[in-house]
């Protein structure tokens, strides 16, 4: 199988939440605002290196005509709002944001050894800074969210590996990544850069663990299935039945047909387009 980071750690943090979204492809017909608000800053980021027009921008964030993944977007006005005026004050503040950029949303896959499997994944944008490679990774966030913890988070998030990886297999070598956070507040603000890099006995290390992830997915697609509940663990957002869109449907045995509010999954990398 091929395996995303984005599959990768809804996994390990909630296999039955990923038996939902990625199994039997059940998603909310129009995603939570804060997803809404970072998809909408990434197209705008890649459609804008493309040459893209503002006008031809919006057809895309409306929905009107699909991305360039094939994708046809279900946004909330508010999200894609909120997301052109951060994007225009990152553009405005943001130390890198005008380097030139020698790849973006450039799909990639790579061999975890002799196993079967296949790391893939996107990059968000290659760059180069003082002559050297990196990696820039962007995201929007709410004020909530702290430098340390950002750190903390990135020390031992798998994104970081795949896209390490997933950049050498394209012929780069990066010496890290460098993340930037958009605050959404009034006025927007940067949150200070999180760099991050891997040794390589942790890239070691994550092909392993990427290459058993897949084992143990197919081994619960062989022996359960995918009409049986997998593994329930009560971490954010399914601790917070408020914050869980799959309340109505979670662990329920057989078929599930398409509950109201919910669509088919779309597939958002050509790489995954043509099956596991």
């Amino acid at each position: 199988m091929k395996l995303d980071q984005s599959r990768y750690e809804e996994f390990w943090r909630n296999p039955e939440r990923y038996r939902l979204i990625y199994e039997l492809n059940i998603v909310p017909t129009v995603p939570n605002y804060s997803l809404a608000r970072g998809i909408a800053f990434h197209v705008i980021a890649n459609l804008e290196v493309e040459g893209r027009t503002e006008q031809e921008i919006d057809l895309v964030l409306t929905g009107q005509v699909s991305d360039n993944t094939g994708r046809t977007l279900s946004l909330q006005p508010k999200a894609i709002a909120t997301a052109k005026v951060l994007w225009n004050y990152y553009k405005s503040n943001c130390p890198y944001a005008n380097l030139p950029v020698l790849a973006s949303e450039s799909e990639f896959e790579f061999a975890l050894y002799d196993s079967p499997h296949k790391g893939v994944g996107r990059l968000d944008r290659l760059i180069r800074v003082n002559g050297e490679l990196w990696l820039h990774e962007f995201k929007t966030t709410n004020p909530k969210k702290k430098y340390d913890q950002a750190v903390d988070e990135w020390a031992q998030k798998k994104q970081a590996d795949f896209e390490i990886l997933g950049a050498r297999a394209l012929g780069y070598d990066p010496f890290g990544l460098i993340v930037s956070y958009v605050i959404e507040a009034s006025p927007p603000r940067l949150m200070e850069p999180v760099i991050v890099k891997r040794t390589e006995d942790k890239l070691n290390a994550s092909i392993v663990q990427i290459h058993e992830t897949c084992e143990i997915i197919e081994l619960l697609k062989r022996t359960v299935g995918i009409h049986t509940p997998w593994v329930h663990l009560f971490n954010y957002p399914c601790n917070r039945l408020d914050a869980c869109e799959y309340q109505g449907i979670c662990c329920r045995a057989g078929e599930i047909a398409m509950p109201e509010g919910f669509k088919k999954r779309e597939e958002h990398l050509e790489l995954l387009r043509s099956g596991q």
